[in-house]
């Protein structure tokens, strides 16, 4: 069951608050098979195990979408960033030709 919840936080991961509810989900699939009883302990490590599964795939969609947003924001502005130019700066971020 692990591949399902965190290919549900890769599809919604925009939204952090789906891994608290795949955690809620996991414990609701494991009760509704038997697994485990309302009352025992190791319900709580399958909420854990449900919440940290799909908080991988929201933590890469969140990854992907930020550096795709990134990359497309240098791309709206023109602007492309050259380890070159660094090494052109002081620290006070003025020109060494001044």
């Amino acid at each position: 069951m692990i591949p399902p919840l965190i290919f549900l936080g890769l599809v919604l991961g925009r939204w952090w608050w789906i891994a608290p509810a795949a955690g809620v989900g996991w414990c609701l699939v494991l009760l509704g098979q038997g697994s485990v009883g309302i009352t025992d302990l190791s319900l709580l490590g399958g909420f854990g195990f449900g919440v940290a599964n799909a908080a991988v795939g929201v933590a890469v969609h969140q990854i992907v979408w930020r550096s795709i947003r990134l990359r497309d924001s240098d791309r709206i502005s023109g602007g492309e960033y050259d380890a070159d130019d660094q090494d052109d700066l002081e620290v006070g971020g003025r020109d060494d030709d001044r």
